[in-house]
């Protein structure tokens, strides 16, 4: 595993609504990306050291353009992510397992989740996290080092330094790891690392 070759994994997003990824301050103050609620094919694979790439799509208005790129710092291996009390302060930890039972969290009173039991359910979760099954796609990614543009249109100057991504990405339906640009996407994040970061929550 030491000599693993570093992985880039690129796809098109659905949403841009900051669920997956989301962007949130630790308690320790570090401000941390996770992906855990999109994208099972990638965080099932996806080590540390890679890299992922998400461009925006039709259905968010805004096709072809960067929306974030990280490079995976940790893995949360599943189903901890929903388990372990380090981790429920972030939004997009939506779920509790608690004695093998999993809970939806519908809100908070004076910081407690309100916990809504579905394990009746277990057999409709959606596809990105399947817990009736295995867990095994509620693994879950987290970054410390990367880059987001959420705003539309303002990763428009590093998309044309690489046009060859942007008429590729901008031409693609959904899919996953788009193999034609892997090289301009080793160039794209050597580049990114010298931008300055916006270094501020979600909203």
């Amino acid at each position: 595993m030491a000599n693993r070759e570093r992985k880039i994994f690129s796809y098109k997003m659905i949403f841009k609504n900051h669920s997956a990824p989301t962007v949130q301050f630790s308690p320790e103050g570090r401000l941390i990306l996770s992906l855990a609620l999109c994208k099972p094919q990638i965080r099932t694979q996806a080590q540390v050291g890679d890299i992922i790439f998400g461009f925006g799509s039709k259905k968010c208005n805004n096709n072809g353009e960067l929306v974030y790129a990280c490079q995976v710092s940790e893995i949360v291996e599943a189903p901890y992510y929903y388990v372990l009390d380090k981790y429920q302060y972030r939004r997009d930890c939506v779920y509790r397992i608690v004695d093998n039972k999993v809970f939806h969290v519908d809100g908070y009173v004076n910081n407690y989740p309100i916990l809504t039991s579905v394990e009746n359910v277990l057999n409709q979760f959606p596809h990105s996290v399947n817990f009736g099954k295995n867990y095994k796609k509620s693994r879950v990614i987290l970054s410390d080092n990367f880059i987001t543009f959420f705003e539309d249109k303002s990763s428009n100057k590093i998309m044309e330094m690489f046009p060859l991504v942007t008429d590729y990405i901008s031409k693609r339906g959904r899919g996953i790891s788009f193999p034609m640009i892997q090289q301009p996407l080793q160039e794209m994040w050597s580049i990114l690392q010298d931008v300055p970061k916006n270094w501020e929550e979600d909203p």
